[in-house]
């Protein structure tokens, strides 16, 4: 019944269902950008602790998140979410891809729903204009009443989604997961312990559940990340 909640093409898995009986337990104990965080992250706080070196293991906190702003406290629970994302998801992690992909295809981009009149007014409206008897984007969905047809004014939001589980068995992939996280690759980085990233990619391998899949993927681009940007390894466009 969970999978129906969650529009990926893969299943939650065992873990993902995890993740989600954690969060509703645990939901009256954490303040809302903890909340906010807990579901979308790929790693829980006690599962980056566990993969740290020692040394960095003390660094495994929450000094990153996104912390609400006492004014906001009292406001609607919609638009106090809203404002977390702006804080924190909108600009270091949607805008900025959309930037970067953009730059990379010599095409110009622009975000009118982002001109800050807009944004002041929306947060003057009350909530029911935004999601209305579960209908997201309310209010723009009929403005598109009037200029579109139905099947796409009331189209579904329909997420971007990389199917890693497609690559599993894939040579490519696992010759790419083999050479970023082998012993010696991560113990040269020094971040993270060789045992808990072996036993990661044999979760991996062995369940080919969601989370597992995404948790070794974003470990195999932070490394790629740091031979392209910090050890100069090799260059794009060369």
């Amino acid at each position: 019944m969970l999978n129906k909640f969650f529009k990926f093409p893969a299943d939650l898995g065992s873990q993902g269902k995890k993740r989600v009986v954690e969060f509703l337990a645990g939901y009256t104990r954490r303040d809302l950008n903890h909340n906010f965080n807990a579901l979308r992250t790929l790693w829980s706080h006690d599962e980056r602790h566990d993969v740290y070196a020692e040394s960095y293991k003390r660094l495994a906190t929450d000094a990153w998140m996104a912390k609400e702003k006492e004014k906001d406290k009292g406001g609607p629970f919609l638009d106090r979410l809203l404002k977390l994302q702006y804080d924190e998801w909108l600009q270091d992690w949607a805008l900025i891809r959309q930037d970067k992909n953009t730059m990379a295809h010599s095409l110009e981009y622009r975000l009118p729903f982002l001109d800050h009149r807009l944004i002041e007014l929306a947060f003057t409206m009350p909530a029911e204009m935004k999601i209305n008897n579960g209908t997201d984007k309310y209010i723009e969905r009929k403005l598109a009443d009037k200029i579109f047809p139905p099947h796409i004014a009331r189209r579904a939001k329909i997420p971007f989604y990389l199917p890693v589980e497609y690559f599993l068995d894939k040579p490519q992939f696992r010759k790419l997961v083999a050479e970023t996280l082998n012993e010696t690759a991560v113990k040269r980085r020094g971040y993270f312990e060789p045992a808990k990233v072996r036993a990661l990619v044999e979760n991996m391998n062995r369940t080919r559940e969601f989370v597992f899949c995404k948790q070794v993927v974003s470990l195999v681009i932070l490394e790629l990340w740091h031979q392209v940007f910090v050890d100069k390894a090799f260059s794009f466009g060369r």
